[in-house]
C-alpha cells in the first residue's frame, strides 16, 4: 500500500504514466496519476511511493530537473504531498487553471517543529500519519 505521494506540475499535456515513471526513475509498482479537467490534461500528475523519506529522496534528486519530451525541455516540479486525504480540486474557468485547496489540519505531531508553509527536506520525518 502507498502512503507517500508526490505532486508534479509543468508535465507535457501528452504526457502517461510511463514517462513520469521513467523521469522520477521508479518502477511500474509505484501508481501514477495524470490529472485531467474537463477530460483536458492539466500538466499536473500524482505519484504515489512507499514511504515518505522514499518520497523526499525522489523530491531531491528530481525537482526542477528538465523532461526532454519531443523537441521541448519542460522544467517539472516535484512536491511533496503528504496530505494527500485532505486535497480538493476546482476548476477556474475564467482563468483556465487547476487549483489544488489544502485543507489544514493538525494530524502530523512527527512535523510539530517545522511552520506549516515550510518545504520538508530527507530527514525531517520517518513516515507521516495520513487519516
Amino acid at each position: 500500500s502507498h502512503i507517500a505521494r508526490l505532486r508534479l506540475r509543468n508535465l507535457p499535456f501528452a504526457a502517461q504514466p510511463q514517462h513520469v515513471r521513467a523521469f522520477l526513475g521508479i518502477g511500474k509498482e509505484h501508481a501514477v496519476e495524470i490529472v485531467s479537467v474537463k477530460g483536458r490534461p492539466s500538466g499536473h500528475a500524482f505519484v504515489y511511493l512507499q514511504d515518505a523519506q522514499e518520497a523526499l529522496n525522489v523530491k531531491t534528486e528530481k525537482h526542477r530537473q528538465q523532461l526532454a519530451f519531443g523537441r521541448t525541455k519542460y522544467r517539472i516540479d516535484v512536491l511533496t504531498d503528504f496530505t494527500a486525504p485532505n486535497i480538493r480540486y476546482f476548476f477556474c474557468s475564467s482563468h483556465s487553471q487547476l487549483f489544488l485547496v489544502f485543507k489544514q489540519t493538525n494530524h502530523f505531531s512527527n512535523f510539530n517543529k517545522k511552520k506549516q508553509n515550510e518545504e520538508m527536506v530527507p530527514g525531517d520525518v520517518t513516515t507521516p500519519k495520513l487519516l
